[in-house]
């Protein structure tokens, strides 16, 4: 098969590039309403932190905490994602285990000699409905929470967040993991 003409794209590439541009603009919304509900101070402090953080912790080692990647908090990595594509990446970190999130979907598995753990999300998972989240130490351990989902999203509902009701959707029919894995499949790594 050839390769597509300078200047030219595919239809992966097209879908690729449209989820890229969905992702900021959500990204976007979110950063407007942080600066519309959080104190100056708080945001200032928000915005300090590191985009890593390595921990020793017993049992395990060195854990490397990240929100997406070690290299961006936008890449998107899925438990599907080749190991060819991801070893780049985590090779070599020097790093027992990776725990980050991203995607809002909780895996565990091993890249190379690192161990990647998506601890998920508590109140916006993309896979079944409840709360996913993991202990890490002096093993790993990946848990997830039942709660009364009619009565968070009725507390979401009643905030000023300008998405309250689509989160409050959200909470109540999340959407469904292998769907959200071929959306992703695209984004991967882009």
């Amino acid at each position: 098969m050839a390769a597509p003409a300078a200047g030219t794209t595919t239809a992966a590439g097209a879908g690729a590039l449209a989820q890229r541009r969905d992702l900021h603009r959500v990204g976007q919304r979110v950063r407007r309403v942080r600066l519309r509900t959080t104190p100056h101070r708080d945001g200032d402090a928000l915005a300090a932190w590191p985009a890593t953080h390595t921990l020793r912790i017993p049992g395990i080692g060195d854990v490397l905490f990240c929100h997406a990647t070690p290299r961006n908090d936008t890449e998107i990595f899925l438990k599907t994602t080749s190991d060819e594509r991801l070893r780049p990446i985590f090779d070599t970190l020097g790093v027992k285990l990776v725990v980050c999130g991203h995607t809002h979907m909780q895996f565990d598995r091993i890249v190379g000699r690192t161990r990647i753990v998506n601890a998920g999300s508590v109140g916006m998972p993309f896979q079944a409905a409840g709360a996913y989240w993991a202990v890490i130490g002096p093993g790993v351990s990946l848990r997830r929470t039942s709660y009364d989902l009619d009565q968070a999203a009725q507390r979401v509902r009643a905030t000023a967040y300008p998405q309250a009701t689509q989160c409050a959707a959200g909470i109540l029919a999340p959407p469904d993991e292998q769907a959200t894995l071929e959306q992703f499949k695209n984004a991967e790594l882009t």
